[in-house]
């Protein structure tokens, strides 16, 4: 196949998901939005200290917990609904590669996903200019988290029995990785049953690590959790749209 038609296929698919949302931007800009900035005001608001290791620990987590929502309850629900509307159907009878259709997947999270970006790091800039120390490695850690939260989102989305178990499942599990993950602490306050538990989350590797390459420290622990996070990538998109039955028989 043409890398041409690959990419024009990809952008078409992502323009009809992006139109989907069009006529509740709003709304939706609101809730990507509203939860995770509320968060960051309310630990700010309590802070006894802000220091740049705590500054940035708040605001790593924030992030986290903006592309997680977006990656793990956008995507998982935006896939359930078109399997069970027949989207997915009209685009398998169609000339399209399902790497179209992946791509199509990534390109509009990815939209999405530097729209938070953007919009919490704006705010980090300009209340603590001096704090942040912005690195190669920083946005690698940014865009494997996208990645890999994508992953959990198709995991859900290609392999949810109904619609109504995608939605349910997209909406708790955006909420259980962050909650059971070390966003806005140290991993070392955890018991350590708790921090292996938390190892096999990629929030935990992503948060962690942001936290670090924010305040400009490159240890073991900032490469073993990129690593992690790789890992978890590969393997997320893999069980998410690699095994999937694209033509049926």
């Amino acid at each position: 196949m043409k890398m041409g038609k690959l990419i024009r296929d990809s952008f078409l698919i992502t323009k009809i998901i992006l139109l989907n949302i069009r006529g509740r931007l709003a709304l939706y800009l609101l809730s990507l939005f509203l939860l995770p900035l509320g968060i960051m005001f309310i630990l700010f608001t309590f802070s006894t200290s802000q220091t740049p290791e705590s500054v940035m620990r708040i605001f790593s987590g924030t992030l986290v917990f903006a592309l997680a929502m977006t990656g793990i309850n956008d995507v998982g629900q935006g896939i359930t609904t078109e399997r069970f509307t027949g989207a997915v159907n009209l685009y398998r009878t169609s000339p399209i590669s399902p790497v179209s259709y992946i791509l199509a997947v990534f390109f509009s999270s990815g939209i999405k996903n530097v729209l938070s970006a953007i919009v919490i790091l704006s705010i980090g800039v300009l209340v603590f200019p001096s704090y942040w120390h912005f690195s190669v490695l920083a946005l690698s850690f940014l865009l494997l988290a996208c990645c890999s939260f994508i992953g959990i989102g198709s995991v859900i989305g290609t392999r949810s029995r109904s619609i109504q178990e995608g939605l349910s499942l997209s909406n708790f599990l955006s909420l259980i990785v962050i909650l059971l993950s070390p966003v806005y602490y140290d991993i070392e306050s955890l018991p350590k049953l708790a921090q292996y538990f938390s190892l096999l989350l990629p929030t935990t590797h992503a948060s962690q690590g942001m936290y670090l390459t924010f305040i400009g420290t490159y240890n073991i622990m900032t490469w073993c959790y990129l690593g992690g996070l790789i890992i978890s990538t590969v393997v997320l998109n893999f069980l998410g749209f690699a095994m999937v039955k694209w033509r049926e028989t």
